[in-house]
């Protein structure tokens, strides 16, 4: 069979668009634009699953105690960080999130205050919210759906099931606050 050779050029070159973008994650944090200004704001991610499954993640567990100092190679961004709060409490597992970045955050329980990092680089600091609360106490969930009812407003649902768990447990979080918590 005899192939031409624009056709075969034309191949690899799509070849290689398509596999370029599977190498970009956590080159540089991303940011959403808003205001007035086109400024940068800063954004909360979300893990891209939260459930626990044998292909996304094998552990329940979300959350890790630290049990020692965080010790270099920190960025000057954890410094800043950990100058202001001192150690955290909990660093969770670096996970992947909906934005294709890999992000490791840290709480502190006793301050309600929680961190992002992507590449060592803080990209968002604010509240620990229900929903990070309950990860932290319970692990990943069994099964997680995300919605979206209303534009602007996320909805998340948790189911936790297990061989030793007696009962069932559903929790419904609407801009991560706790909404509901059923058991059956």
């Amino acid at each position: 069979m005899r192939y031409r050779l624009p056709s075969l050029v034309l191949l690899l070159v799509a070849a290689i668009l398509a596999g370029a973008g599977c190498g970009n994650l956590n080159r540089v944090p991303r940011y959403t634009i808003g205001g007035e200004e086109k400024l940068p704001v800063a954004f909360k991610r979300f893990a891209r699953h939260d459930e626990q499954d044998f292909i996304n993640r094998m552990r329940a567990e979300a959350y890790y105690r630290r049990v020692q100092e965080l010790e270099p190679p920190l960025s000057e961004s954890q410094r800043d960080v950990i100058a202001r709060h001192g150690q955290p409490d909990y660093i969770r597992r670096r996970f992947k999130s909906t934005s294709n970045e890999l992000v490791d955050q840290w709480v502190w329980w006793d301050r309600d205050v929680t961190t992002q990092f992507v590449q060592g680089e803080l990209v968002w600091e604010g509240p620990l919210t229900d929903m990070d609360k309950f990860l932290v106490r319970f692990g990943y969930p069994q099964k997680a759906r995300f919605l979206d009812p209303v534009p602007g407003t996320r909805r998340d649902i948790w189911v936790y099931e297990g061989i030793w768990q007696a009962h069932r447990r559903q929790v419904t979080f609407t801009d991560e606050q706790l909404t509901s918590d059923m058991q059956f």
